[in-house]
């Protein structure tokens, strides 16, 4: 009886373990059946998606030709960036920044700070020593605008919250007496041009500041109205230091290379939007462009919001074209939506959730907050590296 008992045990265990292991074959068959379907979905977007140079040189020779023909346009134009519809062949909005000099490399002293943004402002300080050495005695501060701040439509009362916060910025960092100062504003929307509005409600008149408002009749008069109010609001605030320009966000990251490099001409921003400032031979730019008298430099700093430039040649995939069609000005802003971070992050939400629904990535189930349209903002490269361990690690 104890020998059948042990027989039955045996090929019970025996069985099991037929059985356990023909579970594990076909959980192994589905693996890689799961894993063969997100890597042709992966191989297929890659392809769509790919830049040969052959390809790049066309789309470099049409923006060319696009900034030749908006450049040209007399006077600086209020531009709708639609394409032409301000009496241009050219998708790209260009401005003669309101800028003279470029730094050298020989700058010493205490140099500020302030970058404004939509719902906050960065301030912060750095010491120059010249000679091209490092900055040092960094500090920065990033602070919030309050809700009465972000609802006003004043850029008066903008100003003076701001310059209240330097004050105190500069209070908690004390220069010695004889040192020389200095102050730059850089704004993360294009000066003369809209800013764009994306397909999220965290972006409406309530909870950020439209800088379009301020900066969107003439870009001339406008910088130099908005640099006396700026100006104003700091005296009042008892700041012993001037802003003498008002730039975008590429014209700052430009000055800061230029500090270190001659040969540094040109900066991109890649961010919530996208833009570019770079120098071009002032006998390029018609004198109607100009700002002021002939540069001592011999070059013009020029900003350009290329965010709407659209080539035949760009390589979209269909997560791309469907984002386009499903997003608030379809046909418009095709380059930004290509490049720019906020609609990177939406084109990775969108190849994760195809994968998840097509190859089961996460599983039996999509995660919820997957479904959530522009979820994926920032820190998309962690994204990315979470994706390539899960695919090939």
């Amino acid at each position: 009886m104890v020998r059948s008992e042990a027989m039955v045990m045996a090929l019970t265990v025996s069985v099991s373990i037929v059985a356990a292991t023909a579970a594990l074959w076909q959980w192994q068959g589905r693996k890689e059946r799961w894993r063969e379907r997100v890597q042709r979905i992966l191989r297929k977007f890659t392809r769509e998606s790919a830049t040969p140079a052959p390809l790049l040189w066309q789309v470099a020779d049409a923006l060319a030709s696009n900034m030749e023909a908006s450049l040209s346009i007399s006077g600086n134009q209020k531009e709708d960036g639609g394409g032409g519809g301000g009496g241009s062949s050219s998708s790209l909005n260009m401005l003669v920044a309101f800028v003279d000099s470029l730094p050298t490399g020989e700058e010493e002293g205490i140099y500020y700070g302030v970058n404004l943004r939509s719902k906050d402002f960065l301030i912060l300080s750095a010491r120059l020593a010249g000679n091209k050495s490092p900055i040092s005695d960094l500090h920065r501060q990033e602070v919030a605008f309050p809700s009465h701040v972000l609802q006003s439509s004043s850029s008066q009362e903008v100003f003076d919250f701001v310059a209240s916060k330097v004050a105190e910025f500069v209070a908690a960092h004390p220069v010695e007496t004889g040192v020389g100062k200095g102050l730059g504003f850089t704004v993360s929307y294009p000066m003369g041009h809209s800013a764009i509005e994306f397909d999220s409600s965290s972006s409406s008149t309530n909870t950020a500041i439209k800088w379009k408002s301020f900066l969107v009749d003439d870009p001339v008069q406008d910088q130099k109205q908005l640099l006396g109010e700026i100006n104003s609001a700091l005296k009042k605030h008892g700041v012993d230091v001037q802003a003498f320009t008002l730039a975008t966000d590429p014209a700052g990251d430009l000055a800061g290379g230029r500090y270190y490099s001659r040969d540094c001409v040109a900066a991109v921003t890649l961010g919530v939007g996208t833009s570019v400032a770079y120098t071009e031979p002032a006998e390029s730019v018609p004198r109607s462009r100009w700002l002021g008298v002939w540069p001592k430099s011999g070059e013009i700093l020029v900003t350009m919001g290329w965010g709407n430039f659209n080539c035949p040649d760009f390589p979209v995939t269909e997560i791309d074209s469907c984002l386009d069609s499903e997003s608030s000005n379809p046909g418009h802003q095709i380059f930004e939506k290509l490049i720019s971070g906020t609609y990177l992050g939406e084109i990775v939400r969108r190849v994760l959730l195809k994968m998840a629904r097509e190859a089961s990535l996460f599983g039996n189930r999509v995660p919820p907050g997957l479904k959530t349209p522009y979820v994926l903002r920032y820190r998309v490269h962690i994204l990315v590296i979470f994706l390539t361990n899960r695919l090939f690690g």
